[in-house]
């Protein structure tokens, strides 16, 4: 991969991120207001969601 896409490819990821994090919100897996879990805690989540989320 290319410098830019590189870019583009961690943009992407980020952007998942931020969706997968409000759609627990929304859910109400999430309550709001709450101080975000640890990184393996999203991680769980996010696979007991549905949501696929990988570690590089």
């Amino acid at each position: 991969m290319v410098k830019s896409e590189v870019a583009v490819h961690s943009r992407k990821v980020a952007s998942d991120i931020q969706e997968s994090i409000k759609r627990l919100i929304i859910d109400g897996r999430l309550p709001s207001g709450a101080p975000l879990p640890t990184e393996a805690e999203l991680m769980e989540l996010m696979a007991s969601a549905g949501t696929r989320c990988a570690r590089r």
